[in-house]
């Protein structure tokens, strides 16, 4: 059965509509992946297992210092990392918010 003019034009408009709701709760969405901090609330083992292994791979990537440089950049990296991460997580388990702060040996 065809549809009559007054329906399609009814259907576009509710089409359009569906579109545009799609279009802005994927922009939503990509505004919060683009916040890191999102991302470690969400996900905060994954996120703490990333920066142990960004600081393993920063720690040997760093060539042209000497060994204890580099073992001492990939420690702080890796400790600083790990330190926030598990803050992060603590803070969404507990509810409440505290402040880390670390220092380098």
């Amino acid at each position: 059965m065809a549809q009559s003019i007054p329906q399609i034009r009814t259907d576009i408009e509710q089409t359009k509509g569906n579109i545009n709701s799609t279009v802005n709760e994927l922009g939503e969405r990509l505004q919060e992946m683009k916040d890191w901090k999102t991302i470690v609330q969400r996900y905060p083992l994954p996120s703490l297992a990333a920066s142990v292994v960004a600081g393993l791979v920063f720690s040997g990537a760093i060539s042209p210092f000497s060994k204890n440089i580099k073992r001492s950049i990939g420690q702080t990296l890796t400790a600083t990392a790990s330190a926030f991460l598990m803050q992060q997580l603590k803070e969404r388990i507990s509810g409440e918010r505290t402040v880390v702060v670390t220092e380098p040996r």
